[in-house]
């Protein structure tokens, strides 16, 4: 099924044939992230109120109802992302990307593919990064492609929220072009009042 990860790590899978979602704690994700298509073992159900999908949790809990049932990423059948955009920031001498979408890891390091000199100028940006899975064991890294805005403003926000979603502008090239050629229309007899 898809796996959507929770913020706080935890995640659901949600089964490709429409049962109840499967819950699956951080450390049985095995490097899986929101959106990836994966193979799941399940584990145990879980007691409680549980209520339809999405792991819509109850507080009260009953021995007698089940929350659904909870299990471990077994494979990483396709991968759902593969770009990031985020923050290139400097943690304890190591560069890395603080993810703008909050469902994935709360930082990647950064792989050196860049000079620390092109990375420096870039420190504090928004950027767009690809992600570099590891092997079983290693650990996730992220190459620097560009940088998507430099300064701390709204519009660099929205600039970083369009490239993340991919989101386009509301006219293409070819029609602000047009735009701009037109040249207002004479009408007779017409008052300015302004």
């Amino acid at each position: 099924g898809r796996l959507m990860v929770h913020p706080r790590g935890f995640g659901f899978v949600s089964p490709d044939d429409g049962s109840a979602d499967i819950f699956v704690k951080d450390r049985h994700l095995r490097q899986a992230m929101s959106g990836d298509h994966v193979l799941v073992k399940v584990l145990e159900e879980k007691k409680g109120n549980f209520k339809g999908r999405r792991g819509q949790f109850t507080e009260k809990t009953s021995p007698h109802k089940a929350f659904g049932p909870s299990g471990m990423v077994v494979q990483i059948l396709e991968q759902g992302v593969q770009w990031l955009v985020g923050k290139l920031e400097l943690a304890s001498g190591e560069y890395q990307v603080r993810p703008l979408r909050r469902e994935l890891p709360d930082a990647v390091p950064v792989h050196h593919g860049k000079t620390r000199m092109a990375l420096k100028e870039m420190l504090g940006h928004w950027v767009e990064a690809e992600l570099m899975r590891p092997l079983e064991g290693g650990r996730l890294e992220c190459r620097v492609v560009r940088s998507v805005s430099g300064d701390d403003s709204p519009m660099a926000d929205l600039l970083a929220i369009t490239a993340e979603y991919q989101l386009q502008p509301p006219y293409s090239t070819e029609e602000c072009a047009a735009a701009a050629a037109m040249e207002p229309v004479h009408v007779p007899h017409r008052i300015d009042c302004r």
